[in-house]
């Protein structure tokens, strides 16, 4: 899901980017709101099964970042904004979406998603019909 989420963030920041059409950028950024809603929450559940850290102390500090990013990267923003322009300031925010999907697999809780064998693990654990 952190995947999904990072990949419909980085599809609606381009499209809002993209299309002056007013309907269609809000579409767009309807979409970033949708995919960053799933990233954080899942997040903080995979800091809270860490196996190094308790998980009230994880989840503090995923938190913590978490928070920090929400008041210096609006300012980020505004000062690259400010230097280059604003479609290319929000386009690191494309790339940085991309790269939570890119590294989604670092919060995935499914042993088996990881390797990529999830459907496989499907057909071995589901019920046999004879």
């Amino acid at each position: 899901m952190v995947r999904l989420g990072g990949l419909v963030a980085a599809i609606g920041l381009t499209i809002a980017l993209v299309f002056i059409w007013v309907p269609i950028a809000i579409l767009g950024f309807a979409l970033v709101g949708a995919g960053f809603s799933v990233v954080f929450p899942l997040t903080l559940s995979a800091a809270g099964r860490a196996s190094k850290l308790a998980p009230g102390t994880a989840i503090a500090a995923v938190a913590t970042c978490g928070y920090v990013g929400s008041f210096a990267g609006p300012s980020l923003i505004g000062f690259a904004a400010d230097a280059i322009s604003l479609r290319i300031a929000l386009g690191f925010v494309v790339v940085l979406s991309l790269l939570a999907a890119a590294f989604a697999h670092a919060v995935s809780n499914d042993k088996h998603a990881e390797k990529g064998q999830a459907l496989k693990a499907i057909e071995c654990s589901g019920p046999s019909i004879q």
